[in-house]
């Protein structure tokens, strides 16, 4: 009926059917009609095409007050998809007042389009609106003096992707500044390391540094002995493993003491190009390790002489005879046993033999090399462990050493002496045992006949 009275006017069709909504919109509210008809009438051509537009578009008249300040919006014009993103429907906004279809409508949106109807202003915004409950991406712009047009994107999911995105970032940060105290690229090609912030460590950054692991110890920033373990770890993810470590010393700084860190390499592959890529870590353990070895030191130590224990020593031995299997040399082992001992326990008391026995212990640090292995089997009984000292004169004098060192000694009230039985071979296929039965039964002989002596057995 609308139309076909309109069109008996002479008006167009897109002049009716806006037409039409006016006369709809009439019928609701008064008011505002006025503003909204001229709107369509002046550009009913254009609304046309925003009115099946995917986009929601909309436009708003901002009231001002006497002094120039503004109290109210009002829509002028609404597509359907304004509507359906603001869920409601075009009826219901033309013609309304924000903040009476949004009763508790946040004031922000009168400033900020204030700013875009009456100074010309053009914004992109992005904001939460509580009155719909979504995530916006607004951009603005001026039609006409207190007009603001507006092109609105609901981005509530990208947004709540990029928050999730943010505070696994943020949880990543936390667990990286906690864990590394280096972060760096490695390129394989060129072995070079290129250093990136990360963690507290006054140490989170060094020059790049190519043709590591040899420029490393060039420059005096790792510990030579550690070379091979730099060398080993990139060898294995140059094979492709995707992750390897190592402990090493070194020192990001050349004034510094060298420390041990944890160094780890990962693999990965770019999705595009399917470059392999990898990313080191570094973690300062130093104190975890000293303390480590300050425990391993003290399992290993025997309580009253300080030297290696029974277990200590013997794996000790064998680790060296592992290592040496190929190596011709002569080998020794030696085993000490206190004379008459009971009798300096029993005449002089427990603590005079302890004395005793921490005095003796002093004397092997004296006679033997750093490199020698020297513990304490148990009670009265010492031994030592040297390599390349199988010349016989060499164990004698060792021996003679020993026996005046004893004999040296001012501060005790007894004499003490010893009985010493020493093991040579050449053998590299022997073992801690063969060593030991062999030396022990030497020192037997010497206990059986004539004691604070020594004998010397090849086998």
């Amino acid at each position: 009926m609308i139309y076909q009275n309109l069109k008996n006017k002479g008006s167009s069709k897109s002049e009716i059917l806006h037409k039409g909504v006016l006369m709809k919109l009439s019928v609701k509210n008064k008011k505002r009609i006025s503003t909204v008809k001229n709107f369509i009438e002046d550009n009913y051509k254009q609304v046309e095409y925003l009115e099946n537009m995917p986009i929601a578009f909309t436009v708003l008249k901002v009231e001002i007050d006497e002094k120039g300040e503004p109290y109210d919006l009002v829509f002028v014009y609404a597509n359907k998809a304004l509507a359906e993103l603001e869920n409601t429907t075009k009826e219901k906004l033309m013609g309304s007042s924000f903040y009476n279809i949004f009763k508790n409508g946040d004031k922000k949106w009168l400033k900020l389009y204030w700013e875009t109807a009456y100074k010309g202003i053009t914004q992109e915004i992005e904001a939460y609106s509580n009155e719909i409950g979504k995530f916006l991406s607004i951009s603005c712009y001026q039609t006409a003096v207190g007009y603001c047009a507006q092109i609105l994107k609901d981005i509530s999911e990208e947004k709540k992707l990029e928050i999730e995105a943010e505070k696994k970032q943020r949880q990543l940060d936390v667990i990286l500044n906690n864990s590394i105290d280096i972060m760096f690229d490695f390129d394989l090609e060129t072995n070079t390391i290129c250093s990136k912030h990360c963690g507290s460590s006054e140490y989170n950054s060094f020059p790049d540094i190519p043709g590591a692991p040899d420029t490393l110890v060039d420059k005096g920033l790792l510990e030579s002995l550690d070379r091979d373990k730099i060398s080993d770890m990139i060898e294995k993810i140059r094979k492709g493993m995707d992750k390897a470590s190592c402990e090493a010393r070194m020192r990001p700084e050349i004034e510094k003491e060298f420390q041990w860190y944890q160094i780890t390499l990962s693999a990965y592959n770019e999705v595009y190009s399917n470059k392999r890529c990898v990313v080191g870590f570094m973690k300062n353990i130093n104190a975890e390790t000293l303390c480590r070895v300050q425990l391993q030191i003290q399992a290993d130590s025997d309580r009253l002489t300080e030297l290696y224990n029974s277990g200590a020593g013997k794996d000790r031995i064998q680790y060296l005879l592992t290592l040496k299997k190929n190596n011709t040399s002569r080998n020794t082992m030696f085993i000490f046993d206190f004379d008459n001992f009971k009798m300096i326990n029993d005449t002089y008391g427990h603590y005079a033999g302890d004395q005793a026995l921490k005095k003796f212990a002093e004397i092997l640090k004296k006679v033997f090399r750093k490199s020698d292995v020297i513990f304490r089997l148990g009670g009265d009984e010492f031994a030592a462990f040297a390599e390349n000292i199988g010349n016989t004169e060499f164990v004698k004098d060792v021996c003679q050493r020993m026996f005046q060192q004893l004999q040296e000694i001012k501060d005790m009230e007894f004499k003490i002496s010893v009985s010493i039985g020493a093991a040579i071979t050449d053998n590299k296929n022997v073992d801690y045992y063969d060593y030991y039965r062999t030396a022990d039964k030497a020192l037997y002989e010497v206990k059986r006949d004539h004691k604070n002596n020594y004998k010397i057995v090849y086998f």
